[in-house]
């Protein structure tokens, strides 16, 4: 949510829409949705990368080590694009969602 509210707030002083409403929220959305999968991605790729070494028990930082010495920091980010593509429109619906769940509960934007 912090990328979203900030998000939003970037949009709002540039004034490019005027006023808070939906098309602040969708892109806002959609930022936030981008910025949540470049964070969480390397961790995601030591998951995929653990589950699929079979019979190997070793730790994260051993885990991180051998990916960084086999592909560099690109293979952490390697399948971003399509997390991407699933990540951004789903918290393009998601995130104005809650913001007029709020709105018809009357509570204020968030």
């Amino acid at each position: 949510l912090a990328s979203y509210e900030k998000g939003k707030a970037v949009l709002l002083s540039l004034q490019l829409f005027g006023q808070e409403g939906p098309a602040t929220h969708f892109i806002a959305g959609f930022s936030s949705g981008v910025c949540a999968q470049i964070f969480c991605h390397p961790v995601d790729t030591l998951k995929t990368v653990a589950m699929d070494s079979r019979g190997k028990t070793v730790g994260a930082w051993t885990r991180l080590h051998e990916v960084m010495k086999t592909g560099g920091i690109l293979r952490l980010y390697s399948g971003l694009l399509p997390a991407i593509a699933s990540r951004g429109p789903m918290a393009t619906i998601f995130l104005p969602m809650v913001e007029q769940f709020r709105r018809l509960l009357g509570l204020e934007y968030m």
